[in-house]
């Protein structure tokens, strides 16, 4: 698990997901913040379009990344996550 803070206020965590996924987590609770977070996230995303990503699936609090480890390795995209 890895943990990302800002002016002490938490922004996200990174979790492996299995053997080819990450599940970044943003929150807790659902909302309207937490909702624009992970669809700016989900944006960031198609925008830069990491090799090696097979898909991503938003939910009400996190997003998982399925990836294909043969191509990019759980750190080099946790790196690219961070971004």
């Amino acid at each position: 698990m890895l943990l990302f803070f800002l002016g002490g206020i938490r922004m996200f965590q990174i979790n492996t997901y299995g053997d080819a996924g990450m599940r970044i987590q943003f929150g807790e609770k659902i909302s309207i913040e937490i909702n624009e977070k992970i669809r700016s996230f989900c944006l960031y995303l198609e925008e830069v379009n990491i090799h090696g990503i097979i898909e991503w699936i938003p939910a009400y609090t996190a997003v998982t990344i399925i990836y294909d480890p043969s191509i990019i390795l759980y750190d080099a995209l946790k790196n690219e996550s961070k971004q």
